[in-house]
């Protein structure tokens, strides 16, 4: 295919800057333009963090340092990324440009809550890497440089992810299944009828 591989056609091209999507759902089945941002800078690095739970069995035995432990589960992995929001790389004057309207819509998508009154669902696109799933757990700002007016031109953003699989949805009856359970149908029947009949009262009105 010219110019890009199959995948590229069906999904578009692997960004080379990082991309975050944001839903407002856990199935991550649709977003808006103004939902998505991408980097100016990719990420000056990242790290993975696991944590497994554990119970102690028994008590603790006097002046016995061993204890016996029994494996429960492990947490959702995290990852942790440090984001450059930098305005001084391409200028070179003291009037250097702010960077909070993007640091404002970094925190737009991730952190503020929707109208579900709960931090987005993300997706982080990155190269040729999987598609991270993930919701935000933690965010730290660093302001590194300030203009004249005591405004800031660079910061270092170190924002933690944890992994969040989109949502199943919901499964279908087979048509068949539900034929065959007549009382379901006479309920849906009534209702349909009901929702009819206050349809024309509301226009003869």
């Amino acid at each position: 295919m010219i110019g890009g591989t199959l995948k590229d056609f069906l999904h578009g091209p692997s960004p080379k800057k990082m991309e975050i999507e944001s839903y407002t759902e856990g199935s991550r089945l649709e977003r808006f333009l103004e939902d998505t941002m991408t980097l100016k800078y990719n990420p000056a690095e990242y790290s993975e963090s696991f944590d497994l739970s554990y119970e102690t069995e028994g008590r603790q035995a006097i002046n016995v340092s061993t204890r016996t432990t029994r494996y429960t589960y492990t947490n959702p992995a995290d990852r942790t990324f440090t984001f450059i929001f930098d305005s001084t790389i391409l200028r070179n004057t003291d009037d250097k440009p702010e960077i909070y309207d993007d640091i404002l819509k970094f925190k737009k998508l991730c952190l503020e809550e929707g109208d579900n009154r709960q931090p987005n669902y993300l997706i982080l696109k990155w190269g040729k890497a999987d598609p991270f799933n993930c919701r935000l757990k933690s965010l730290n700002i660093h302001y590194k440089l300030f203009n004249s007016t005591g405004r800031a031109t660079r910061a270092e953003v170190e924002a933690s992810f944890i992994k969040d699989e989109p949502s199943a949805a919901p499964k279908l009856q087979p048509l068949e299944e539900f034929l065959e359970e007549p009382d379901k149908i006479k309920i849906n029947m009534s209702i349909i009828r009901s929702a009819l009949r206050e349809i024309k009262a509301t226009k003869a009105k």
